[in-house]
């Protein structure tokens, strides 16, 4: 007989969290349906997590503490050279963190408005404005929204793309859509 471990079970729930959250959406999956999904009572699933807010953010804390890192290194750098930063760091977070993305994906607006996650919006503000760099354009913020949110996109279930060519086909686009150099330094 296998014994689990409650390290073990607390990540069995997130697994099944992030499944059935990616499936069928934040507020269509219930602390019962992902008890149920494992097996376990619902009491089980509350023992490790709080309330399903407290599982969501447990879910999506390893993306948004690598993605405030990551404004924090290109926060340093010169303009040109942090916009590029942030361009291949997203695409690296984004497809390293699929399942809390595709989440993230079909939720950003409720989390947004939720206390609770209130600091994704403030990290997502501040990528917006490193991607548009020193533009006060109206079309140079659309196109940093648009980077953000299609490489979220791209990077939920609807690129079957191995990350190795994923990532730069991403990393190119991004910089297309922006309008700098593909052949820029890294960062």
């Amino acid at each position: 007989m296998v014994r689990h471990t409650g390290a073990d079970t607390k990540q069995e729930i997130l697994n099944a969290a992030t499944r059935l959250f990616s499936d069928f959406g934040y507020r269509g999956t219930s602390l019962a349906d992902i008890a149920h999904e494992i097996g376990y009572s619902k009491a089980s699933v509350l023992y490790h997590f709080a309330s399903k807010e407290a599982l969501l953010a447990e879910l999506i804390a390893p993306a948004a503490a690598d993605l405030q890192a990551l404004l924090a290194r290109v926060s340093t750098l010169p303009l040109a050279q942090a916009r590029r930063s942030a361009i291949e760091g997203y695409a690296d977070l984004t497809v390293t963190y699929r399942e809390a993305v595709a989440v993230l994906q079909t939720k950003e607006p409720l989390l947004l408005q939720d206390p609770h996650f209130h600091a994704i919006g403030v990290l997502y503000e501040r990528l917006v404005r490193v991607l548009q760099g020193e533009d006060p354009n109206p079309q140079a913020q659309v196109a940093a929204i648009m980077v953000i949110v299609g490489t979220a996109a791209v990077c939920t279930k609807r690129a079957d793309l191995p990350p190795e060519q994923l990532q730069p086909a991403l990393v190119a686009v991004a910089l297309r859509a922006l309008g700098l150099p593909a052949d820029s330094p890294p960062g």
